[in-house]
């Protein structure tokens, strides 16, 4: 299936400007959270309806697209039309909107780099791959600026949360069938006893970035 993307942003690899994000005069900014689009080759029409019914009811000023997107193609420009066309609705809007990833984005044949490469060159979008000494792809924070001057007022804090534990095994030099006593780890986002979290370098970049915001 051929999909057509505007021709501004046809060539792969192109970043887009990113916009400001910033509160109304009367102090509010609405975000809707929406996940697991699971799109791929055989992914329900519903989708884009759905979105489209979604964001003309809430209105919002920002979009997080909360993980599992699932991209099945292996081509970065294919993969950057086949997903425009499925969240249409934004982009017709021109509403911001930023993505993370979660357990199935990594079970796809595109690495993660390159399906960040995809979202990063669609209008609109404000995700980045972040920090490459950080553990993760798609650590990243957007300021929200104050609708009287330029200082951040509200700060979206995107953190990629990773698989499962085992992915770890070597790193942490555990066994890779996992059982409760191996170790001792804080409450996941993940089902079950194997699944991953933040690691602590990713708190880490959270917590340098909080305080130098703060302390602007």
């Amino acid at each position: 299936m051929n999909y057509r993307l505007p021709g501004m942003i046809q060539r792969a690899g192109i970043r887009m400007e990113k916009p400001t994000l910033r509160f109304h005069n009367n102090g509010h900014f609405r975000i809707l959270e929406v996940s697991d689009f699971h799109a791929g080759p055989n992914c329900n029409p519903k989708l884009t309806k759905g979105l489209d019914v979604l964001i003309e009811t809430t209105k919002p000023d920002f979009i997080m697209i909360a993980g599992d997107q699932c991209l099945a193609q292996t081509d970065v420009c294919e993969a950057r039309a086949y997903f425009s066309n499925i969240i249409e609705p934004i982009i017709r809007r021109n509403i911001p909107f930023g993505t993370i990833f979660g357990n199935h984005d990594r079970e796809f044949p595109m690495p993660l780099e390159d399906q960040m490469k995809v979202f990063e060159g669609i209008p609109g979008c404000m995700s980045e791959a972040g920090p490459s000494d950080i553990h993760g792809i798609g650590n990243y924070f957007i300021p929200i600026l104050s609708s009287r001057d330029d200082s951040p007022a509200y700060c979206i804090w995107a953190m990629d949360s990773n698989r499962y534990i085992n992915d770890y095994s070597e790193l942490f030099g555990t066994r890779q069938k996992f059982e409760k006593k191996d170790y001792v780890l804080p409450v996941h986002w993940n089902e079950g006893e194997n699944g991953a979290t933040v690691l602590f370098n990713q708190v880490q970049w959270y917590y340098n970035n909080s305080v130098a915001l703060e302390n602007r």
